[in-house]
């Protein structure tokens, strides 16, 4: 046999053998979820104060630490650049 014969041979066994495997898998079941009335409830929370609400000089309460955030805020070329 000629060595493209081979390859081609080769080839077309290698994709029945790619598309057979997809057969392999089980079909998939969507699982049936229920909610009760506590999971609803905790659900929606009805407090919508987060950390992200709070500015980060009331987050951060050192004094070292404010320090340097100040001289890094002052110091960042990308701000400075933006301010001019």
């Amino acid at each position: 046999m000629h060595i493209s014969m081979k390859k081609n041979i080769l080839l077309v066994i290698a994709l029945l053998l790619a598309l057979s495997s997809c057969k392999l898998a089980p079909k998939y079941v969507r699982p049936d979820y229920s909610l009760d009335s506590t999971a609803i409830r905790f659900a929606v929370n009805s407090d919508t104060a987060t950390i992200a609400d709070l500015r980060w000089r009331e987050l951060f309460q050192d004094s070292v630490l404010l320090t340097l955030i100040d001289e890094g805020l002052k110091n960042n070329m990308i701000i400075r650049n933006m301010s001019h």
